[in-house]
């Protein structure tokens, strides 16, 4: 009989995951909450066959210093973990300790794949990475010293979009021959630039929409090394303040009744905050003539379950994509805090897999909480004299805002057809930003959103649509991987589209 060993805080999780075992036939030899059990059960002569942790502990022991713990004591090889945020993943993806979210599968499911991984590795040797330029989790950005470098291609002698410059700290891209990028790691893309009118809306849109639907088709889970099959999704996020602009270029939020918006957030968050009060809070409370709940927000106490999130976002059927839209009116902003925005945004990047956010040209707290919350800033510029200049502005102001300057990465669009003044290296040069995109003209983009609809995703053949391909690609490498086909009675021809986009 299997002996496994849970290292978490004592709560419904583990209830169920100590039920599962015993259904299982698997023995649960100790539940550690707190270190002094963990180092207490090391101690002891038993040992475990399993040990699965969660990130949380009722001494708020962090996940690295649980995990060095049990590698120093020769549980690497049978370690796994169970994350409700994202912001372990750096460190579980480094450490090569295979991991999955508690939204991804029940208990049970757990159990079941870390039992068929365990008797995959014993049919199969380890490879030993440590000298080896096949790492699954190496990084492939160079951006040390060189902004502007441009990297080897990971994906050699296939038909797939190529790269322009590197861009973020994505350390999912494939290696030759791999068929999934497995490194991959959840990302959160914000969208800004100072200047208004330069396309940052339709960038937002055009990319979510395109990674959302090569999506649709792709089975992998990029969040494990437990090889379950998972369906890559995307979530848009409107954080720019300015009557709903995005809600009225996509049809199916604007065709959707009553669709959620950022105030229904906040409705949900102070009803979560209100349960977790006190008697003698809710009473100053309810005294308060401001009835302000800043005083009572307690940010980690606040928790929403993956099927809360989906209430609170429209689905595109099309496209596969997840919207949040902003507030309908500015006047609503009052409503909203900083505190707010922490919460939504985390709450999101537990579930999604890529997160774009849309924000507006300013530095209001929703903007600079997007920022801030963001692995990657697209920096959006026209190739003007006028857009430069205030792009420069904010680039030089950026420790001011505390961001890393490393996470930014400049996109020059064309957004009305006119002559360019300045050249697009050339404004890259001046900002002292990478380029990571160049994106021309197109007429069809304002008529598509007129009419409610993505344009990339349906005018595969255009200029605008392959640039914007290009630069998904570098959010996440979907086009190295194999999609599912269906049973065909005629033979399909093998021409370049086919394979390409399945």
């Amino acid at each position: 009989m299997q002996k496994l060993l849970i290292v978490s805080k004592r709560n419904g999780y583990t209830e169920q995951l100590t039920q599962a075992a015993y259904q299982m036939g698997i023995e649960v030899c100790a539940l550690c909450s707190t270190q002094k059990d963990l180092l207490r059960f090391l101690d002891s002569q038993v040992e475990a066959d399993l040990v699965i942790c969660t990130d949380q502990m009722d001494d708020g022991l962090n996940v690295s210093q649980c995990a060095s713990i049990l590698i120093r004591n020769g549980y690497f090889r049978n370690l796994f973990y169970v994350i409700g945020s994202t912001q372990y993943s750096q460190y579980l993806n480094s450490s090569r300790i295979r991991y999955v979210m508690n939204t991804d599968c029940t208990p049970k499911e757990l159990l079941e794949m870390i039992q068929e991984a365990m008797y995959n590795e014993t049919r199969t040797p380890e490879k030993n990475y440590s000298n080896s330029n096949d790492n699954p989790v190496s990084n492939v950005r160079n951006r040390q010293g060189n902004p502007n470098a441009v990297p080897v291609s990971p994906i050699q002698n296939q038909e797939v979009p190529a790269q322009r410059t590197p861009t973020a700290n994505y350390s999912g891209m494939p290696k030759q021959g791999q068929p999934s990028p497995q490194g991959f790691r959840p990302c959160t893309i914000t969208i800004n630039s100072p200047k208004g009118g330069v396309g940052k809306t339709s960038l937002a849109i055009e990319l979510s929409s395109v990674i959302a639907k090569r999506a649709k088709d792709i089975d992998f889970n990029p969040n494990t090394a437990l090889q379950r099959q998972k369906h890559i999704q995307v979530c848009l996020v409107d954080l720019n303040a300015s009557f709903d602009t995005m809600a009225s270029s996509l049809r199916f939020v604007r065709e959707r009744p009553d669709y959620p918006t950022v105030i229904n957030w906040v409705n949900a968050i102070e009803e979560k905050i209100y349960r977790t009060m006190t008697p003698a809070e809710k009473e100053r409370l309810r005294q308060d003539e401001n009835y302000d709940f800043s005083p009572y927000i307690r940010e980690g106490d606040i928790i929403f379950t993956s099927e809360e999130i989906y209430n609170l976002l429209v689905h595109d059927d099309q496209t596969g994509l997840f919207v949040l839209p902003s507030v309908s009116l500015p006047f609503d902003v009052e409503y909203v805090k900083p505190e707010y925005i922490r919460i939504m945004l985390k709450a999101i990047k537990s579930l999604f897999d890529v997160v774009v956010i849309d924000t507006g040209n300013n530095i209001s707290f929703f903007t600079v909480e997007a920022m801030r919350a963001a692995d990657e800033i697209f920096l959006v510029s026209a190739p003007t004299y006028g857009s430069v200049t205030v792009m420069g502005k904010l680039t030089k102001n950026i420790s001011r805002l505390k961001l890393n300057k490393d996470r930014i990465s400049l996109v020059v669009n064309y957004p009305n057809g006119s002559d360019s003044e300045l050249d697009p290296i050339e404004i890259a040069k001046a900002l002292k930003l990478p380029l990571i995109s160049v994106l021309p003209f197109d007429e069809g983009i304002r008529e598509s959103h007129e009419h409610g609809e993505p344009y990339s995703c349906n005018t595969r053949k255009s200029r605008y649509a392959n640039e914007i391909t290009k630069l998904a690609q570098q959010v996440i490498p979907l086009w190295a991987v194999k999609t599912r086909s269906p049973v065909q009675t005629k033979p399909r021809k093998k021409g370049v589209l086919s394979r390409f986009f399945g």
